[in-house]
């Protein structure tokens, strides 16, 4: 075996060996996108469980907050701003949510709940008052998706459209 048969081996041989590198680094990408998308819905969904245990072993916050939904306008005007500053943390967690599925980091299963219960919470009219206020301490941005969600929440369609569009637009 002469000493060119000996380099084609050899360059066969890297070859082989950058292909197979390859192969193993997009196996580790695909595991780490997978471990980051988990991680958000996990932190996310941990936020919302923090908000819905606080209403929970809060018996007078949890009537408060049912009687909001079911009996607006029995609510004094403290029981309202405790509701509105409630449903303002929940809708906190939403956005931000809402962020990581744009960029691709939620799927789209986890957020179809949270696109209901965004449109209770904004169609609650103690909620919807303040939240057509031009509230300052949530994203324009967000304010625009979640009152298409709220216009269009009988077209089943609509946030599937909305799936493409808000991907597409970063």
């Amino acid at each position: 075996m002469n000493w060119e048969a000996i380099g084609a081996i050899g360059e066969v041989g890297g070859a082989i060996a950058v292909v197979v590198t390859l192969v193993y680094l997009a196996k580790q990408i695909q595991h780490s996108s997978l471990s980051s998308r988990a991680a958000t819905t996990l932190e996310a969904s941990r936020a919302l469980a923090d908000n819905m245990r606080a209403v929970s072993q809060t018996p007078d916050l949890a009537l408060v907050w049912h009687r909001s939904m079911t009996q607006p306008e029995s609510l004094s005007d403290e029981e309202i701003a405790r509701v509105i500053w409630m449903d303002a943390s929940v809708l906190h967690v939403i956005e931000g949510m809402w962020r990581q599925w744009k960029l691709g980091l939620v799927e789209a299963e986890t957020m179809r709940p949270l696109e209901r219960f965004l449109i209770q919470l904004i169609s609650n009219p103690i909620v919807a008052n303040w939240w057509d206020s031009e509230i300052d301490i949530l994203s324009e941005e967000f304010r625009e998706y979640a009152n298409g969600l709220r216009a269009h929440n009988s077209d089943p369609t609509y946030t599937e459209r909305l799936d493409q569009s808000h991907r597409g637009a970063l």
